[in-house]
């Protein structure tokens, strides 16, 4: 295996930081070259004006990412001076006519919109008057190669810089798009946990209170000399009211001020049926059946089983509605939840916390041209108390 293989996106960072550079990279080759022929050729001119314009007209362009409209036009400008000092150099090197094209490319990438078009009149007017300094053999056919030269330079720049803008853009999206879903499956997730905390409160809370009235109603049950037994119960009556205290006091943490609603009775499977009967009443048929042989649960798993289907029933009822299926399996309840529509998926990581708080699996997906939920939640059956839930 190559380490082209080994290192994941290799290849498409080295891609970009060619494309990044490229221009970089061949500034600084022409301003190698044009010194070469400037020191090394019999080039006609000032050797050290020359260099000095070939300084300006490559260099700049390591800066265009700072200043994408003024370093092309600091070329042009360069070239302009060129050619009003040394026109027969500018005539007889083709650096400089490379240079000239490097800087409308870059003009036009670094500025694909309105300044670009200005870069482009910056170009042109800047190939007209360097070819008006040339000697008298030139004519108007140079004027027309070279603006048909400078004109596709200018395009590709600005194709190239438009797709790299709108690909910049994409991605800038696709990040804001990724946190906004982040954010929103953190919140859900945490709006649901302190649901899930406020409903197992109540449900605690309603046990603790039995004890503790049981325990106070044995305590006075008792004989004289019971005492052990009398001191016993009410610790047992005494570390409930603590507990019972202390948990109300969290509850008002989470709770806030209006959240009142969250007091009354908690719901179960037992109010499957007018679950149902509401979302018919909503305009979305549900067909409700029930599987196995009912059994009382304890309550969390009752209410737990209860909010999937609401939760499913909330996104997942269209037109077409949805079917409900519960089955009381010997050692869990299974949901199977049917619907015409996809909304569902939105309530999932709530689901799969109330799920998996019980030690539950919940599969959710599209099958058929509907969106399905199933939910196990287990039950063992020492738990289990057989009697019709209705």
């Amino acid at each position: 295996m190559s380490a082209w293989s080994t290192v994941p996106g290799m290849q498409h960072r080295l891609v970009r930081l060619a494309r990044a550079h490229a221009i970089d990279v061949l500034a600084v080759a022409l301003l190698v070259a044009a010194t070469i022929e400037i020191w090394g050729a019999p080039l006609p001119g000032s050797r050290p004006t020359l260099t000095v314009i070939a300084l300006f007209v490559t260099l700049p362009l390591l800066l265009r990412g700072r200043a994408p409209l003024a370093a092309p036009l600091t070329v042009f400008a360069a070239l302009v001076v060129g050619s009003l000092l040394e026109p027969q150099a500018l005539y007889d090197s083709s650096f400089f006519f490379f240079g000239a094209l490097l800087a409308t490319w870059a003009v036009a990438e670094g500025n694909p919109n309105r300044l670009g078009v200005v870069g482009y009149g910056a170009a042109i007017a800047t190939l007209v008057l360097v070819v008006s300094r040339f000697p008298a053999d030139s004519s108007g056919a140079d004027y027309v190669w070279v603006t048909v030269f400078f004109t596709a330079a200018w395009l590709a720049g600005f194709a190239v810089g438009l797709r790299a803008r709108q690909a910049r853009e994409a991605e800038t999206r696709f990040r804001l798009a990724e946190e906004r879903r982040r954010v929103e499956a953190e919140t859900a997730v945490a709006t649901e946990r302190a649901r899930i905390a406020r409903e197992l409160h109540d449900l605690v809370a309603h046990s603790i209170s039995v004890m503790t009235v049981q325990a106070a109603g044995v305590r006075r049950l008792l004989r004289d000399d019971q005492a052990r037994e009398r001191d016993a119960l009410g610790t047992v009556e005494e570390t409930g009211r603590e507990a019972l205290a202390e948990m109300r006091r969290l509850l008002g943490i989470l709770r806030g001020e209006d959240d009142g609603a969250e007091l009354q009775p908690q719901p179960g499977l037992a109010r499957l049926q007018a679950l149902a009967a509401e979302t018919r009443d909503g305009g979305f048929p549900v067909e409700l059946s029930v599987e196995g042989d009912p059994y009382e649960v304890p309550a969390g798993v009752d209410l737990s089983a209860y909010r999937v289907v609401e939760e499913a029933l909330a996104g997942g009822a269209g037109a077409a509605g949805a079917r409900v299926v519960v089955r009381y399996e010997p050692d869990a309840i299974a949901l199977e939840i049917d619907g015409d529509g996809d909304g569902a998926r939105r309530g999932l990581a709530g689901m799969r916390e109330r799920v998996a708080f019980y030690g539950g699996t919940l599969e959710a997906g599209p099958a058929d041209g509907r969106y399905v939920v199933r939910a196990r939640i287990p039950v063992p059956a020492s738990e289990h108390t057989w009697q019709s839930v209705s």
